[in-house]
């Protein structure tokens, strides 16, 4: 039997995403032309890490914060059902508690 998802836990009415200033202005503080990647979970963080390769050497990758398309993966600490998922907005609390009361 699938396990049926959530559609109303959406990323982008959880308080721990965000869009970069660049997203903001190019779309219009979310209004025109948001995609799945315009949000980023202040959740999924990536270290700074140095990666050595034989060829080109010792290469820094810089520190991110990941998208919520990545956070929201079946393998995911979050996942479809959005487990990390919290309110942004206190009109989105009765999700939360739905959620919390559903699992």
């Amino acid at each position: 039997m699938v396990k049926e998802i959530p559609s109303d836990l959406l990323c982008k009415d959880c308080k721990y995403s965000f869009m970069s200033l660049s997203n903001r202005i190019m779309t219009l503080n979310g209004l025109a032309g948001a995609n799945k990647y315009t949000y980023k979970c202040k959740k999924a963080f990536v270290d700074q890490e140095v990666k050595y390769d034989p060829v080109l050497g010792s290469e820094k990758i810089k520190p991110e914060y990941q998208s919520c398309v990545w956070v929201r993966r079946p393998d995911s600490p979050c996942g479809p059902e959005g487990k990390l998922w919290a309110p942004k907005h206190k009109k989105d609390l009765f999700k939360m508690l739905a959620k919390e009361y559903n699992v």
